[in-house]
């Protein structure tokens, strides 16, 4: 199929790339509001412009990774360890409140628009995280 119809028998290209002056209506939505749809970089955060990387050692105790940070743009987690961290979005991390677990050679990035504190810690202590967050 080369083109879609909206209900009121409006052609819109399917093609990438391809604009339409259309105005699209959801299916079983009757009336509302245009809205514009844009992509490719309009509106959301400015681009990082800073990075701080520590490096955290194997604890079995809950440990502060990342304080809560209103400028925080993103964080990542790497790693370098032979066991697995347990990270939490959140305070007190433990071996069974904790929101991903990251095995050894392994990375996570938190959640676009985190901010809050970031806790971790590990089952038996080896190793190190590497802890990066931008701002």
């Amino acid at each position: 199929m080369d083109n879609l119809f909206d209900t009121k028998g409006v052609e819109l290209p399917t093609r990438p790339g391809v604009s339409s002056l259309a105005v699209i209506t959801v299916q079983g939505v009757v009336g509302g509001v245009p809205i514009t749809v844009a992509g490719g970089g309009g509106g959301g955060n400015p681009p990082s412009t800073a990075t701080v990387v520590t490096s955290v050692p194997g604890t079995v105790v809950s440990t502060t990774l990342l304080a809560a940070n209103p400028a925080r743009l993103g964080a990542t987690f790497y790693n370098e360890g032979n066991r697995p961290w347990f990270i939490k979005l959140g305070a007190v991390a433990s071996l069974v409140s904790y929101t991903v677990q990251v095995p050894k050679d392994s990375y996570y990035e938190v959640p676009f628009n985190y901010v809050g504190v970031i806790t971790g810690l590990q089952a038996v202590a080896l190793g190190k995280l590497l802890v990066t967050e931008l701002t």
